[in-house]
């Protein structure tokens, strides 16, 4: 019983922080529009109205999804032979009840993940770098 109430609490939390950050996108948007109107007025980005802007937005951000989907699957081999190589030397290596099995998963999984983070998805471009792109 225990545990069904952790994780009630747990998806009701992560529930909790999608909505407020749902919330605060919509907000985000709109004071990019205002920043980059009162810097930049000037820009492509500029003439854009509040709706188009935000369309643009939108369109920016799959953009992004779409790279960074294609960035992850160009690197996943890699990432599989870290992750294989952080579960077979302990298999191999190690005659243990199988805690370091784990471990040595998960170590090798969190090492993946920052490589695909660090290498692979933070040189993208932004999503303002994608609009100006769009925008001409």
């Amino acid at each position: 019983m225990l545990w069904f109430l952790i994780f009630f609490l747990v998806v009701a939390g992560a529930v909790a922080v999608a909505i407020g950050k749902a919330r605060g996108a919509g907000v985000a948007v709109q004071a990019e529009y205002e920043r980059i109107k009162r810097t930049e007025p000037d820009s492509a980005l500029a003439q854009y109205g509040p709706n188009e802007f935000e369309m643009a937005w939108k369109r920016a951000i799959d953009a992004r999804k779409r790279a960074s989907n294609i960035a992850a699957l160009k690197v996943l081999p890699l990432m599989a032979a870290i992750l294989f190589a952080g579960f077979a030397i302990p298999l191999l290596v190690l005659n243990d009840d199988g805690t370091l099995l784990v471990l040595g998963t998960l170590i090798a999984g969190g090492v993946a993940l920052w490589y695909m983070k660090t290498k692979v998805l933070d040189p993208l471009p932004s999503i303002l770098d994608f609009m100006k792109r769009e925008a001409g």
